[in-house]
C-alpha cells in the first residue's frame, strides 16, 4: 500500500525557473509558487515523497417508488388516447397495476446497474416509469343531473333582477335640486328682493339771469321690491318639486335584465363544465431516488478521515483512479423496492516533505489531479512579507504626509499584494462579498482574515485620499463659470453650472478613485467591485462630504442669488418696466413697445407665439390686444376675442399675481354684462387688490359699478369711497362724479351743492369740459 518515490530534480533554465513537470505533489507545489505567486519556485526544496494507495467503497442505494395518482376530470376533459382504459372504478383499476408496475421498474434497474458502462452516478432523482395505462371513471352529473346547465343563482330563472340604480322603486333622487323639489331663484338670486328702476320727473326752479324759470327735468329712480318667489327658491323644472324623477337604468320599471345569466335564465354547470359528467382518471408512475455514501478499507491511512471531512463522496470518487462495481442485489417491500450497488476503488494519498529557507514543512495531496489537503505555512510565509509591507504602509499613512503621498505609499505594497494569484482569490472573494472558507487549503484563516482587513483599510485611506485631492476642482469650476453667466446678465441661467457642480463633483471622484484602483488591483473589474464595496460598507462617507458641502454652498449662493432678481422683477409689473429690463429676446421687446404705443394689431401675432410658449411677461399685453380687437370688431369673432383676452389675463394674474395692470384688465372682463355671480366676484377681487397697488383706473370701475349697480348690488356709499380714492390720484372725471353725487344727494342725507361745485372746480381746473359746463349751467365762472 505505500510506495516510497524518489523525487526528480527538475531542469532549470538561466532565471531559475521549471522547465518540465513530472506529475509529482513537488512539482505541482513548484508550480502552485510559480503561477499563483511572485516569488520563485525553486526557493522550494523537496526532500521525500510517498505514495499511499487507500482503499475506498462506494455505496449507492436506489430506491423506487409506485405511486398511484389522481384527478378529477370531466366529460370535457377526460383523459383520450391509446393509454385511456374506460373503467367503473378507476382508482381500483390503477392500484392492480402498482406490482407489475414496480417489478418492472426494479427489472429495468437492476439491468441498467449491471451495464459495465454505468458511470456510479449517472442515475438521477425523478420519474423512472411513466404510467403505462390511464384508467377513466365517469358517471352523471349530480348538480345539474346531467343535463349540463343549472338554475341562475341570481334571478332564479326569472330572467330579471332588481334593478341596482333605484333599488326596484323605479325612480331615483334628483340632482338638481338634491331631492328637495325647491332650487334657487335665478331672479333675486336667493335674497327675495329684486331692483326695480322707473323714471321719476320733477320740477326744479332756474335762473336764466334775470328771473327764475320752472323746468321738468326727469332721473332714473331705483328701488327694492319683494320676488314673487318663495323665500328666494323656486320649484326644480327637472323635477317638477316632487324631488324625484324617474330611473333612466331600468325605465321606470324597477327591473332590468339579469346581469348573471344575461336574461338566459340558467348558467354552465361548473362541476361538470357543462358536459353532464364527472369522474376520476387515476394512473400508477414509479419514481426513483438515490442516495450514496463512501468508507475506507483497512488500513486506513492517518491522513484518509481529514479528506473524507474536506470532500464529499462525489469528489473523492472523481479523485479515485477509477470505480467497478462490486456488489448488486435487489430488496422489495409492498409499493416500494430498491437496489443496492455497491463500488470498490483506490484513492492515492501523497505525503512529501519539504524545505524553505531553514524551515521544513510536511504537505499531504490526494487523487489524480493532487488536490492539497493543506500546505501548512509556505504559501503563507512567501505571501506574508507583502502582507506586512501593506500593514505598515497602513500604519505611516495614518500618522502623517499629504493626501497624495499618502496614496503613493499605499497603492505599491497593495499592488505587490495583488500580484499574488492565490491573494487575488482572496481579493476577489472579499470584493465579492464571499466566505474566505473555501480558500483556508491554500492559506490560513489567520492569514485571510489579516489580508481582508488590510486590504479594506487600504481601499478606505485611498479613496479618501483621492476625495481630499479633489473635492474643491469641480465647485471651483462651476462657480466661476456660474459667475461669468451672471456677469452676462443671465442671473437664472447661472444656476446651471451651480446644479452640476455636485455631480460633476462626484463624477470626477469617481474617475479618479476609479483610476486608482484600476492600476493597483489590475483590471476595471475589480476596480469597480471596490467602489462599490467602498459605499455598500459607507466608508465613502468622509468623502462625499467633502465633495457635498462646497457643492452645495456654490448652490446656496446661485439660489440667494436667483430669488433675490425674481423678486426684484415681480416687484414691478410688466407693462411699466423699462424695455431693457426684458433681457435679450428682441421679439419680446419690440411686441411690449408695439403695446405701449397702442399699435395693438402689429403686436398681436408676437405677442400670441410667446404667451403659447409659456412667457409670462406676454399674457397681459395678449389680453389687452385682444379686448382692443373685440372692441373694434363685431360678429362671433368679437365674442370669442373677449373670452380669450379673460382668459389670457386670468392667466397673467397667476403668473405675475403683482402686475397692476393684468389685475386691473382680469377684474374688468370677469366683471361685464352675462357674468356668473362667482366671476363677478373674483373680479371685483381683483379690482380691489389693483386699486390697493394704487391703480386709478381700479379705483374708477369700482365707483362706477356701484353707483350703478348692474353686476353687484348699489352701493353709494362704497361708489363715493373708490371716487374719492380716485379723485385723490388726480383723475379729473371721478372729481366730476364725485361733483355729481353731492349735487344729488346720493350717499348723503341731502344735497351738498356748494362741495358739489367744489367738485367741480378743482375737475374744471384738471381740464374735465362736463365740470365746465355743469359750472355755466349754474352761471358759475370755471375758475
Amino acid at each position: 500500500m505505500t510506495a516510497p518515490t524518489a523525487l526528480v530534480t527538475e531542469d532549470t533554465d538561466s532565471s531559475g525557473s521549471t522547465e518540465h513537470d513530472d506529475g509529482s505533489a513537488l512539482a505541482k507545489l513548484r508550480r502552485l509558487v510559480r503561477d499563483r505567486t511572485r516569488f520563485d519556485d525553486t526557493d522550494v526544496n523537496g526532500v521525500n515523497e510517498t505514495c499511499v494507495a487507500q482503499g475506498l467503497t462506494i455505496d449507492a442505494t436506489h430506491a423506487l417508488e409506485a405511486r398511484l395518482e389522481s384527478v378529477g376530470i370531466t366529460g370535457r376533459s377526460q383523459p383520450t388516447g391509446k393509454g385511456a382504459q374506460p373503467s367503473r372504478s378507476a382508482i381500483t383499476d390503477a392500484a392492480s397495476d402498482t406490482g407489475h408496475r414496480l417489478n418492472l421498474g426494479l427489472d429495468l434497474l437492476y439491468t441498467k446497474l449491471q451495464n459495465p458502462a454505468t458511470v456510479y452516478d449517472e442515475l438521477r432523482d425523478g420519474l423512472w416509469l411513466p404510467a403505462e395505462a390511464i384508467h377513466v371513471e365517469l358517471h352523471r352529473c349530480s348538480p345539474c343531473y346531467g343535463k349540463g346547465r343549472v338554475t341562475c343563482y341570481t334571478c332564479s330563472g326569472s330572467c330579471t333582477e332588481i334593478c341596482y340604480n333605484c333599488g326596484g322603486a323605479g325612480r331615483t333622487s334628483c340632482t338638481w335640486c338634491s331631492s328637495t323639489g325647491k332650487v334657487m331663484c335665478t331672479r333675486c338670486s336667493g335674497t327675495s328682493t329684486v331692483t326695480v328702476g322707473s323714471m321719476e320727473y320733477y320740477t326744479e326752479q332756474v335762473w336764466l339771469g334775470d328771473r327764475y324759470d320752472s323746468q321738468t327735468k326727469s332721473r332714473w329712480v331705483e328701488k327694492q321690491v319683494a320676488c314673487n318667489c318663495s323665500y328666494g327658491r323656486v320649484n326644480c323644472s327637472y323635477c317638477v318639486g316632487q324631488g324625484r324623477i324617474g330611473c333612466v337604468r331600468c325605465s321606470t320599471t324597477g327591473t332590468i335584465t339579469c346581469r348573471t345569466c344575461t336574461g338566459m335564465g340558467d348558467l354552465v354547470c361548473e362541476p361538470c363544465e357543462g358536459s353532464g359528467r364527472v369522474g376520476t382518471a387515476a394512473w400508477v408512475e414509479v419514481h426513483h431516488k438515490v442516495k450514496y455514501g463512501q468508507n475506507w478499507l483497512s488500513p486506513i491511512d492517518q491522513r484518509a478521515n481529514e479528506i473524507g471531512r474536506r470532500a464529499d463522496v462525489h469528489a473523492i470518487a472523481s479523485e479515485s483512479g477509477g470505480l467497478a462495481l462490486a456488489e448488486l442485489h435487489r430488496t422489495k417491500d409492498g409499493m416500494s423496492g430498491a437496489v443496492l450497488a455497491g463500488y470498490r476503488g483506490e484513492l492515492d494519498v501523497l505525503h512529501l516533505d519539504v524545505t524553505h529557507g531553514e524551515q521544513n514543512y510536511h504537505v499531504v495531496a490526494y487523487g489524480v489531479n493532487r488536490q492539497w489537503l493543506d500546505l501548512n505555512h509556505i504559501i503563507r510565509d512567501l505571501l506574508n512579507g507583502d502582507l506586512e509591507a501593506l500593514r505598515s504602509a497602513l500604519v505611516s499613512a495614518d500618522t502623517s504626509g499629504h493626501a497624495k503621498a499618502r496614496k503613493e505609499r499605499l497603492t505599491g505594497p497593495l499592488r505587490d499584494v495583488v500580484e499574488s494569484e492565490l491573494n487575488t482569490a482572496l481579493v476577489e472573494a472579499t470584493l465579492d462579498g464571499r466566505s474566505l472558507v473555501e480558500l483556508h487549503t491554500l492559506v490560513s484563516a489567520d492569514y485571510a482574515e489579516k489580508l481582508k482587513d488590510a486590504l479594506l483599510s487600504a481601499l478606505k485611506r485611498i479613496y479618501d485620499d483621492v476625495a481630499m485631492h479633489t473635492w474643491w476642482q469641480m465647485p471651483l469650476v462651476c462657480s466661476l463659470v456660474a459667475l461669468a453667466t451672471w456677469q452676462l446678465n443671465h442671473p437664472y441661467w447661472a444656476m446651471l453650472p451651480a446644479v452640476c457642480a455636485l455631480p460633476m463633483s462626484l463624477g470626477l471622484l469617481h474617475f479618479q478613485s476609479s483610476r486608482v484602483f484600476e492600476s493597483t488591483l489590475g483590471d476595471q473589474a475589480r476596480s469597480d467591485k471596490a467602489l462599490q464595496y467602498v459605499r455598500k460598507a459607507k466608508h465613502h462617507r468622509k468623502g462625499l462630504w467633502l465633495h457635498l458641502l462646497p457643492s452645495l454652498l456654490v448652490l446656496a449662493l446661485s439660489v440667494v442669488g436667483a430669488a433675490r432678481q425674481y423678486t426684484a422683477d415681480r416687484s414691478s409689473p410688466v407693462s411699466s418696466a423699462p424695455l431693457a429690463r426684458l433681457g435679450g429676446d428682441a421679439t419680446l421687446r419690440q411686441a411690449m413697445a408695439d403695446c405701449q404705443s397702442k399699435t395693438f394689431a402689429k403686436a398681436r401675432p408676437a405677442l400670441q407665439r410667446l404667451a403659447e410658449q409659456g412667457n409670462a411677461q406676454a399674457y397681459s399685453c395678449l389680453a389687452q390686444a385682444l379686448w382692443e380687437k373685440s372692441r373694434n370688431e363685431q360678429g362671433p369673432s368679437s365674442t370669442s376675442d373677449r373670452l380669450a383676452a379673460r382668459d389670457w389675463a386670468l392667466r397673467a394674474v397667476d403668473a405675475l399675481p403683482e402686475d397692476t395692470e393684468a389685475l386691473l384688465l382680469a377684474g374688468q372682463l370677469t366683471t361685464m354684462a352675462n357674468q356668473s355671480p362667482a366671476n363677478v366676484a373674483k373680479g371685483v377681487a381683483m379690482l380691489k387688490r389693483a386699486a390697493a397697488k394704487g391703480n386709478g383706473e381700479a379705483m374708477h370701475t369700482l365707483g362706477l359699478m356701484y353707483i350703478m349697480g348692474g353686476q353687484i348690488p348699489k352701493d353709494s356709499t362704497q361708489a363715493r369711497h373708490w371716487f374719492t380714492e380716485a379723485a385723490n390720484t388726480g383723475r379729473a372725471d371721478d372729481m366730476y362724479n364725485l361733483g355729481l353725487m353731492d349735487w344729488r344727494g346720493e350717499g348723503l342725507p341731502g344735497p351738498d351743492k356748494a362741495r358739489a361745485r367744489q367738485w367741480w372746480n378743482k375737475a374744471a381746473s384738471h381740464g374735465d369740459a362736463r365740470a365746465r359746463q355743469a359750472l355755466a349751467q349754474e352761471g358759475l365762472d370755471s375758475h
